[in-house]
């Protein structure tokens, strides 16, 4: 990896060019970017281009440090480095392989009585795409205690990616569907919500292009709640517990809806690192 002492800047996207990853003060190379005007409201962007150890975690490019950490060694996905045009990322065994996201002020969009805006958006790769967990904050079980999951889902929508919030109330949900994500492909994810409720609607997109839209859901949804629980990548639980079996990159949380136009850009800018 080479360390600039400028931001990093690409002619190549849509918003008028890109931003590399900033790591502590430092402004790195990464096989990933991100369009300019994202990164202003990205709360977490996990590039995965360094290998966990002791001291670097796995660290959040976005300017709100929300690195992960791993307490469990037998549980720590596999890095898997750069390799030609392939940007590094995290293979997951499927098993009990997951990395936590402490819980922050950023990575929450409700308060109980009303939402936010947010954006939730990953590369990945399945070897098994039954109940691929891509991320999860709280857990969507009893007592359910969740804020919002994406997954693959298993049964009749078999390796459709899912978005899932939870309201305050603890029992009301609202879930999308989106398009069937390839065995042994990396495939681009995103959900965007703009936080205006049951009535409001939620987006998937895949590899870029708009796969989904839930304008609410029956029941009586009111807004998600603000839960102390971490983030997990590659591990969630609804109902019982899942992993992700295979792999995972580039993870993003924005602060906002994602217009249709910028969840293009994100796909653009970072298709090549993932072919």
């Amino acid at each position: 990896m080479r360390a600039l002492a400028i931001l990093l800047v690409c002619a190549c996207s849509a918003t008028g060019g890109t931003i590399s990853g900033l790591y502590g003060t430092a402004q790195e190379w990464s096989w990933e970017v991100m369009p300019f005007g994202d990164y202003t409201n990205c709360v977490m962007w996990l590039p995965f281009e360094y290998e966990w150890d002791a001291s670097t975690n796995y660290l959040d490019a976005s300017a709100s440090t929300n690195d992960g950490t791993q307490a469990t060694a037998n549980a720590r996905p596999t890095w898997v480095a750069a390799s030609g045009a392939t940007s590094a990322h995290y293979d997951f065994d499927g098993t009990d392989d997951y990395i936590t996201i402490p819980d922050d002020d950023t990575l929450s969009f409700g308060d109980g009585a009303s939402d936010s805006p947010f954006s939730v958006s990953a590369w990945v790769r399945p070897d098994d795409v039954d109940s691929f967990a891509v991320l999860g904050k709280g857990a969507l079980a009893s007592p359910d205690t969740g804020e919002y999951h994406m997954y693959l889902a298993t049964g009749a929508s078999l390796g459709k990616p899912v978005f899932v919030l939870e309201d305050a109330d603890l029992n009301n949900t609202i879930y999308t569907v989106g398009g069937a994500v390839p065995v042994s492909e990396w495939t681009h994810i995103c959900a965007t919500y703009d936080g205006g409720g049951l009535n409001s609607g939620i987006l998937i997109y895949t590899n870029g292009v708009e796969s989904a839209t839930t304008p609410g859901s029956a029941g009586s949804y009111t807004a998600m709640h603000n839960t102390s629980d971490p983030i997990d990548v590659g591990s969630r639980t609804i109902f019982s517990a899942a992993f992700a079996d295979g792999a995972i990159d580039d993870i993003r949380i924005h602060a906002k809806e994602l217009t249709a136009a910028e969840v293009l850009a994100i796909y653009d800018a970072t298709s090549g690192a993932h072919p």
